[in-house]
């Protein structure tokens, strides 16, 4: 190190002389400042590289994975999703279109903890969720139903539990505002513990996160169920699910905050803004003529969409499968 120090600083010397010697504009100095600057640059690197390598007995932390983490693996089936197999025998399946081990863990009394992420295909938050599989030292698996969303997990790890904390966040094409999340897995079983939620204000809607709303309640009635056009941001064998907004109060129109925003000609989407597969539709009950309850939601504070309608009977996250099915 000390030898790459004294060349680096005699090399610049050897410039300086030259300089002084010749002058800074001669044919022979900048040539000599060219060769010398590129070997000057070159012996600094190689000091850095040589600062930066871990000195003898010195060592790095690293994070090996918890033993017997190679005993399960994803067999992809060919309708959707993946089989889960432990030791060579399927005993579930994880609907996704993509699963990887987030993080194992390793209890004390032998417990192998892998905490698994899927993704259920899309952008949006909801898309992104964790399970956990667990066995213990007899070979009995457990496995969790899925949890959490794409704003986290932030763990914390106990001698007999564990803690992952998932942040509060607002859906981008809906304006929905999800709560935080913490989830406590102990004992093989995950449950889901106290945490602070966004309270909800009966005049202005949903407080938190960036942006608030006001809420209108009324009826959602379906005119059009069409094909939807290849151009547009589409699930499998997708609908265009068209409708009218019609408020329980009929002088709640004359007071909207957003009046440019009509009730009419509006577009059911699911995920990230996807027109819906169409055997989802038709189960839902998205039908022509038929009628839901909805929300038209108007931003009071914040710079998100300004008006989002909302069908708080109808949990599109049902919705995933059907929408990243593998065409026959």
């Amino acid at each position: 190190m000390l030898a790459g120090i004294a060349v680096f600083a005699g090399d610049w010397r050897t410039v300086a002389t030259r300089i002084d010697q010749q002058g800074a504009d001669s044919p022979l100095t900048r040539f000599d400042n060219w060769r010398s600057s590129r070997f000057c640059l070159i012996s600094l690197i190689t000091l850095i590289l040589f600062l930066s390598y871990p000195a003898a007995g010195e060592t790095t932390e690293r994070r090996e994975p918890a033993a017997g983490v190679d005993e399960i693996e994803f067999r992809e089936r060919q309708d959707f999703g993946f089989d889960l197999v432990f030791r060579g025998e399927a005993f579930g399946q994880l609907p996704a279109e993509r699963v990887w081990i987030r993080q194992s863990f390793e209890n004390e009394d032998g417990r192998v903890v892998v905490l698994l992420e899927e993704h259920a295909g899309g952008n949006v938050c909801l898309s992104f969720s964790n399970r956990i599989v667990s066995w213990d030292v007899e070979g009995n698996v457990l496995v969790t139903e899925r949890f959490g969303n794409c704003r986290g997990p932030e763990i914390e790890q106990t001698d007999d539990e564990i803690v992952l904390r998932y942040d509060a966040y607002e859906a981008e094409h809906t304006g929905h505002l999800f709560p935080a999340e913490v989830w406590v897995f102990r004992d093989g079983r995950i449950s889901e513990g106290a945490v602070s939620a966004p309270r909800e204000d009966p005049e202005k809607g949903l407080v938190g996160g960036g942006c608030t709303y006001k809420k209108v309640s009324g009826t959602a009635v379906i005119d059009e169920v069409n094909t939807a056009p290849d151009w547009q941001n589409n699930c499998v064998d997708p609908v265009e699910v068209v409708f009218h907004f019609i408020p329980d109060d009929p002088a709640a129109r004359s007071s909207y905050l957003h009046p440019d925003w009509p009730d009419s000609d509006r577009r059911y989407v699911v995920g990230d803004g996807k027109n819906p597969p169409r055997n989802w539709a038709r189960r839902t009950g998205l039908v022509i003529g038929s009628q839901h309850r909805a929300i038209r939601s108007e931003i009071t504070q914040g710079s998100c969409t300004p008006v989002v309608f909302l069908f708080p009977d109808i949990d599109a996250a049902t919705s995933h499968q059907d929408c990243f099915a593998k065409s026959q």
